[in-house]
């Protein structure tokens, strides 16, 4: 390994997309991010370095290995994954998946299903019905959920997009 290139590559990693960090375009299937993963993991593993004589050298190995195991964990995760490539196209670019993140997708989750027991139970017949191809009685169900949640927006879309059908 290049010492010089891998204490560049740890001061810009912050800059850095989870992509980019494993080197894999968007587009990469879980075969792809494993197999990144892995290679880098192996290539820059701490353990493999702790008795280097360079401090900073060290220190570099430390902070590209987090954040390649972060961009794995991350990745693999469908549902994380959605959500950090939403935080990558939006207008405040987002590089990094946080614990504000993962409480923000929770609470998009949970209001996406319902935020009351009534709601969720309407919304989950809906969805149901609709399956099924019951289209008409599953509107039906969906304006009683969201006569449960009167402000969720997440049934009102749903309804938008079912009346359209």
């Amino acid at each position: 390994m290049d010492l010089s290139k891998l204490i560049a590559l740890a001061s810009k990693i912050d800059q850095l997309d989870y992509y980019q960090v494993l080197g894999l375009q968007r587009e990469a299937d879980m075969r792809d991010i494993r197999a990144a993963y892995h290679k880098r993991a192996r290539a820059i593993h701490p353990d493999l370095f702790y008795e280097h004589p360079n401090e900073e050298f060290r220190f570099a190995i430390d902070k590209i290995f987090k954040r390649v195991a972060e961009a794995y964990v991350i990745l693999r995760d469908s549902e994380k994954r959605k959500f950090y490539d939403k935080g990558l196209d939006g207008e405040n670019k987002r590089l990094r998946y946080t614990d504000v993140d993962e409480q923000a997708m929770r609470e998009e989750k949970r209001h996406a299903s319902g935020k009351t027991l009534q709601g969720r139970k309407y919304y989950k017949e809906a969805v149901r019905l609709h399956e099924e191809g019951n289209l008409k009685k599953a509107i039906q169900t969906l304006k009683m959920a969201i006569g449960f949640e009167s402000d969720n927006e997440s049934f009102r879309e749903v309804l938008e997009q079912w009346t359209e059908e």
